[in-house]
C-alpha cells in the first residue's frame, strides 16, 4: 500500500530473493532491513522488555498438569514473570521447594522478589547472562 513499509527480517530458504527497487518509488513505501541479532545486541534493554512481555501471554499447562510435576528436584528455566508466577502461585509448596529457578533477566527476579518471601525459595533463584537458550542452559548446569 502507499506509505507503506516492508520490514525485511530473514529468509527461511537461505536463499535472499531479488527485489525490483523501482516498485519502491513508483508505489512510494519504505524497505528496511532488520538484522534481528544486531538488534539484539544493540538494543539490549528493549529487547529484553520485549521479550518478557512477548514470550509468554498464554500458558501451555494447566494447573492439573503443573501438580504432576515430579516431586525430584529440577532446575526450572524462567523466560519471563508471568510464567515464574503461575508456577509459583499454582504449584504445592512442598513441590516448589526442592526446584531451582534460573531467570532470563535481572528484571524478572525483580518482580519475582515482590511475590516470594520464602527465604529457601529466594536462595534457589539464579539469574542468566541473557536470554538465550544457551546462556540458561550454562547457567543451569553450574546449579547442577
Amino acid at each position: 500500500s502507499r506509505y507503506g513499509k516492508i520490514l525485511v527480517i530473514g529468509f527461511a530458504s537461505g536463499k535472499i530473493p531479488k527485489f525490483p527497487i523501482n516498485l519502491a518509488l513508483v508505489k512510494e513505501f519504505d524497505i528496511v532491513g532488520v538484522f534481528w541479532g544486531a538488534f539484539t545486541r544493540n538494543n539490549t534493554d528493549a529487547f529484553k522488555e520485549n521479550m518478557n512481555e512477548a514470550v509468554c501471554y498464554k500458558l501451555i499447562f494447566d494447573k492439573n498438569q503443573l501438580q504432576n510435576m515430579p516431586k525430584s528436584s529440577a532446575v526450572i528455566l524462567i523466560y519471563n514473570f508471568l510464567t515464574f508466577e503461575f508456577i509459583y502461585k499454582n504449584l504445592v509448596k512442598g513441590l516448589i521447594e526442592n526446584k531451582s529457578f534460573v531467570l532470563a533477566s535481572e528484571r524478572i527476579k525483580s518482580e519475582v522478589s515482590k511475590i516470594v518471601e520464602e527465604t529457601e525459595i529466594l536462595n534457589k533463584i539464579y539469574v542468566s547472562k541473557s536470554y538465550m537458550d544457551e546462556d540458561m542452559l550454562d547457567k543451569a548446569k553450574e546449579i547442577i
